[in-house]
């Protein structure tokens, strides 16, 4: 058990928490693996957090626990293709059983690397273990620098939902709400205090709290479509959208998206697709939506923050460094949407920096739209 000093640092009142994240490329391979197994590295580099209740391996991987207790397991993968198009399958297994799994994700070596996300919430006991494993199709498959898995423990209320088959096709032009049973494919829940209506793909809150939703689509395109959008809706009214492009040739793939916002009890969460035109999307076998109460029992986390750009930075070029995608300064017209009041991290637009004002460990997530009129392959840096 943590010591008293331990809890002050850990505030273990929150989340007890594990974080890996690679800074090496794997070697290529195969045949199933963990990228966070150094078996599967010439050089195997990583940086590691953890609680004391949660142990990391490097020799083989896993992940184990020492107390009993649910958490959200999330791990996104940097996938390669040394050579030509392949494809990967994505799974997160507790004891060796598979709890969640993507197939036949498509890796390009023209347009690699590329994410392959899951995530589950899992109920654990003393002594289990979570590992990540992915099965490429051919022997140039290899994992890249910023492969991550994270787990967090959910204190408080918590739902996930995860599609075990795939949905139907739908050419439908207008929002629509996923996990809805009537769109086809077979959803299961994990849910406490939540609840889950099939009919309409809804999560009903009972309780006022603040919560982490964090929703990957692993979806086929039928065509080519470039005005698909990500939508986070609460109780009928979008919070936030993020565009999602593709070719039928480049899928299935994995588009996320995710904010922390306050919800009040007795309104629904939902994931909505939508899209200009008729082109087909399919929600394939690994699409999953988690939500997490961040708080304890209502009280919001010591730090805390959250908010999307609603404007397109300005282009930029490719030789002249580093771009910071939070300066305002790389903005026609800076402006954002706050989804929570932010306490004790400090934005300063001008800079692009978030400044911590409480000493102790955060969890920081990002996801950024890239768009381009030309090839291109973007590094993704968090300083």
């Amino acid at each position: 058990m943590p010591t008293a000093s331990q809890r002050r640092e850990l505030d273990l009142d929150f989340h007890s928490f594990c974080s890996v994240w690679t800074t090496a490329i794997s070697n290529t391979t195969a045949a199933s693996f963990s990228p966070f197994d150094e078996d599967g590295y010439s050089s195997y580099t990583h940086v590691a957090n953890s609680s004391p209740d949660i142990t990391y391996d490097k020799s083989t991987g896993k992940i184990k626990f020492a107390a009993k207790g649910t958490y959200f397991v999330i791990c996104t993968v940097m996938s390669e293709s040394t050579s030509g198009n392949i494809t990967v399958s994505g799974k997160i297994t507790l004891n060796g059983a598979t709890k969640l799994r993507a197939d036949g994700l498509v890796i390009t070596a023209a347009e690699d690397p590329r994410p392959v996300t899951v995530h589950t919430i899992l109920n654990v006991d003393d002594g289990d273990i979570v590992e990540a494993a992915f099965t490429p199709s051919a022997a140039n498959y290899r994992s890249a620098k910023g492969s991550y898995i994270t787990v967090v423990r959910c204190n408080g209320h918590f739902a996930n939902l995860n599609y075990t088959a795939d949905a139907d096709e739908t050419t439908t032009a207008s929002s629509y709400e996923m996990y809805d049973t009537n769109e086809g494919g077979t959803v299961v829940s994990n849910l406490n205090g939540i609840s889950f209506a099939a009919a309409t793909g809804r999560l009903t809150t009972t309780a006022t709290r603040t919560f982490l939703i964090f929703s990957t689509w692993v979806y086929a395109a039928g065509g080519t479509r470039s005005d698909g959008f990500h939508k986070i809706n609460i109780n009928g009214s979008t919070i936030d959208e993020l565009t999602s492009g593709a070719t039928a040739g480049d899928t299935p793939e994995c588009h996320s998206y995710h904010a922390v916002k306050a919800v009040t009890g007795g309104e629904y969460i939902a994931i909505n697709h939508d899209q200009g035109g008729t082109t087909g999307f399919t929600a394939k076998k690994g699409t999953s939506l988690s939500v997490v109460d961040i708080s304890n029992d209502g009280t919001n986390p010591p730090a805390l923050l959250c908010f999307s750009v609603t404007n397109d930075t300005t282009a930029f070029a490719d030789d002249s460094g580093d771009k910071n995608i939070f300066d305002s300064d790389n903005y026609g017209t800076f402006a954002k949407i706050d989804h929570v009041t932010a306490t004790n991290v400090t934005y300063t637009a001008a800079a692009g920096t978030f400044a911590a004002v409480e000493s102790g460990y955060h969890l920081v997530t990002s996801t950024i739209g890239f768009d381009s009129t030309s090839d291109g392959t973007p590094t993704f840096k968090l300083k």
